[in-house]
Parts: structure tokens; C-alpha cells; sequence
């Protein structure tokens, strides 16, 4: 049985944490950008058609997630995708072909 080296762990385990950090700061940042304070809010019908276009997105996704199959799921994602790999990466599509090549069940 192999033995944990304790600081490694914890070393990992901070890094972790300060990218999780560093992600949710930089997501408030683009969330409090100018640009987005000076935005208009949405119509009526402009609402109304964005929640129908998010559902759709939705609906795809768990459609072609449910197929067990990477090639047809691949399909729904927006791209860059960005997926949660080994703590504290993330992996970076571009592509759904980028995506294919990495295995991810």
C-alpha cells in the first residue's frame, strides 16, 4: 500500500482552492464589467424568446447526453468548452473534434 504524502496533498488541495478562487473573481468581474452595466433590459418578447432558446439548448444537451454516445454530445456544447479536468486543471476545446480526442466519461 502506497503511503499519502500529507503536504502534497495539501499543497494540491490549496491550489485547488485559489483557482476556484481565482475563477469566481474573474466571472464577478465580467459580471460587473461597464459594458454589462450598460446594457438594456430584455422586452417582453426578448425574454420570452431567450428563455425559449435556453430551454431548447437545455433540452439538446440532456437529449444527446443521454445517448451514451461523445460524437452526438459533442454537438450540444458550446465552443471554447471548458471541462473540469484533474484538480485544479480545466481542459480547453476549441473544437468538438478537440473534445472527441480526450476521453471523458
Amino acid at each position: 500500500m502506497s503511503s499519502i504524502n500529507l503536504n502534497n496533498y495539501r499543497a494540491v488541495r490549496d491550489n485547488y482552492v485559489v483557482a476556484k478562487i481565482k475563477l469566481v473573481l474573474f466571472a464577478a468581474s465580467l459580471l460587473l464589467s461597464t459594458s454589462a452595466l450598460s446594457q438594456q433590459p430584455l422586452s417582453e418578447d426578448e425574454r420570452a424568446m431567450a428563455v425559449h432558446m435556453a430551454l431548447q439548448a437545455h433540452d439538446r444537451f440532456l437529449e444527446t447526453w443521454n445517448t451514451r454516445d461523445s460524437a452526438t454530445w459533442s454537438t450540444s456544447l458550446n465552443y471554447p468548452h471548458i471541462r473540469p479536468s484533474r484538480a485544479p486543471r480545466f481542459d480547453l476545446f476549441f473544437t468538438p473534434e478537440e473534445s472527441l480526442a480526450t476521453r471523458f466519461e
